[in-house]
């Protein structure tokens, strides 16, 4: 089963997360993918992301690529993977550090 998310806003602020990890993991299985398309993703008070674009995978946890710009214009890419801790995150930019 796949689940799409076409569009609109989705707002993390007062979102709380599970830190991960633990005795419970999600079994590995197959693919069960999440594709996202948002106007904008809403982070903090000082981080947005507006036309956010994902597709990800569900089985065993959340993973995949996604990509964005920043309310500045810079675009932003990254990646989502599991690990023994949770998820973890990584950005790439052409213009960090700008």
């Amino acid at each position: 089963m796949a689940i799409a998310v076409p569009g609109g806003t989705i707002d993390l602020r007062s979102t709380e997360f599970d830190g991960g990890g633990g005795e419970t993991q999600a079994a590995p299985g197959p693919m069960r993918p999440l594709t996202v398309a948002l106007n904008r993703l809403i982070v903090s008070d000082k981080i947005q992301l507006r036309d956010l674009r994902a597709d990800l995978d569900l089985a065993g946890g959340l993973s995949g690529r996604f990509f964005g710009r920043l309310f500045g214009g810079n675009v932003i890419e990254g990646t989502v993977a599991q690990t023994s801790e949770g998820a973890a995150i990584r950005l790439t930019s052409n213009r960090a550090g700008d």
